[in-house]
């Protein structure tokens, strides 16, 4: 079964990585390729670098058309967008989620508990 991202989705506890097409030194000519904990290495069209998803991770693909008001067709306001709901998410649950200003993601402390990206 693939995913919306083209590589086989992982069971609940599987460990799987996924490659930006310009990383071909680790990718190599096929894919998959298995890191040395033998959790698998997809090649994918998508930006970033290597992304890691392991077991509990929630991954969610928002929908929308950035057109429309009151969005804006720009990366960088999405993506700051996006990191918005997940610290404001966090705040629900009294926890303090933050930005970093040279990473794009949300951290608690020194952890990073969610990555964001576009496909």
């Amino acid at each position: 079964r693939l995913n919306s991202i083209g590589v086989p989705s992982p069971n609940e506890g599987d460990d799987v990585a996924t490659l930006n097409t310009a990383v071909n030194a680790l990718a190599g000519c096929c894919s998959p390729v298995y890191a040395p904990n033998n959790a698998p290495i997809y090649r994918v069209e998508r930006g970033g670098e290597v992304t890691y998803h392991g077991p509990g991770q929630i991954v969610g693909y928002p929908l929308l058309d950035l057109r429309e008001f009151p969005y804006k067709q720009d990366l960088h306001w999405y993506l700051r967008m996006v990191e918005e709901v997940v610290i404001e998410t966090l705040k629900a649950y009294d926890i303090e989620g933050c930005r970093d200003e040279e990473n794009t993601g949300v951290w608690v402390g020194d952890d990073k508990v969610a990555a964001v990206g576009v496909s």
